[in-house]
């Protein structure tokens, strides 16, 4: 199990390095103030700036769910591979690999999600192609 032991210690420097650069604990306390503002009584009283901060916590809120999601399976990758080596059970080998996987998805989706955030990000492009 030596190969996936360092593919999960990968990951986990992987997620763990691009959270700091991925503002994650930032995003954490945006999504509770947002979720703070959007509790108040007269949130919807003005519905075009109301409609602006649920999207925006939104937006943060994927950012958030995406990242824990790769740390969960990261962990029980982590998991399973504690198990399968203490019992020395090569049946979970393949499960073991899926988690990896999952997890390795979750990373490049915010990795592309981090190239993509520029300001200009959300606005529609033209794109020509010339032969």
């Amino acid at each position: 199990f030596e190969p996936q032991k360092q593919q999960i210690d990968e990951l986990k420097d992987r997620n763990d390095k691009h959270g700091g650069s991925y503002d994650i604990d930032k995003k954490i306390d945006e999504v509770k103030r947002l979720q703070s503002i959007s509790e108040d009584a007269s949130f919807w009283d003005d519905a075009a700036n109301a409609q602006k901060i649920m999207q925006e916590m939104s937006s943060q809120k994927e950012w958030v769910d995406i990242w824990s999601e790769a740390n969960s399976k990261i962990d029980d990758a982590a998991a399973i591979l504690e198990l399968a080596d203490e019992s020395q059970d090569e049946s979970l080998e393949q499960e073991i690999i899926d988690e990896i996987a999952k997890a390795d998805t979750a990373i490049a989706e915010l990795e592309i999600r981090n190239l993509l955030s520029g300001p200009d990000s959300a606005r529609n492009a033209l794109l020509t192609i010339h032969p």
